[in-house]
């Protein structure tokens, strides 16, 4: 699963597609579509890294991610080879902690009932009115 999971967010990111790479990111660590957008979106690149991390990306891999997938990140030689530091620095277990914390936020989320919807006291034998 990895090794296609890697060569799909690849292809995305080569083919200039971030919608595509959005998706395929939101699947494989199980998160929202919003976090997923945030994470493709950021100009600094650090939700990308911890992304990448916890998907144990391989590092060649990621820098051609950075370049094809967030121009202004493209823009500064200096800045991919930092974040490049930053993915060597980072332990894998971090970012899988990060990510789960999104996984976490999003089920809390989702477990709000929408406005307007409220819940109907049950009575003891656990009926509702």
């Amino acid at each position: 699963m990895p090794g296609d999971v890697f060569r799909h967010l690849e292809t995305a990111a080569l083919e200039r597609k971030p919608a595509e790479f959005m998706r395929i990111l939101e699947r494989a660590l199980g998160i929202s579509a919003e976090r997923a957008h945030h994470i493709v979106t950021d100009q600094g690149g650090e939700p990308l890294l911890v992304a990448a991390k916890a998907l144990g990306t391989p590092a060649d891999m990621l820098l051609r991610v950075l370049v094809l997938l967030n121009p202004v990140i493209a823009e500064s030689v200096v800045r991919v080879f930092d974040l490049a530091k930053v993915y060597d620095m980072l332990p894998r277990e971090a970012a899988l902690r990060l990510v789960a914390s999104l996984r976490i936020a999003r089920r809390n989320r989702q477990s709000v009932e929408p406005l307007g919807q409220t819940r109907r006291p049950l009575d003891a034998a656990g009926r509702g009115p």
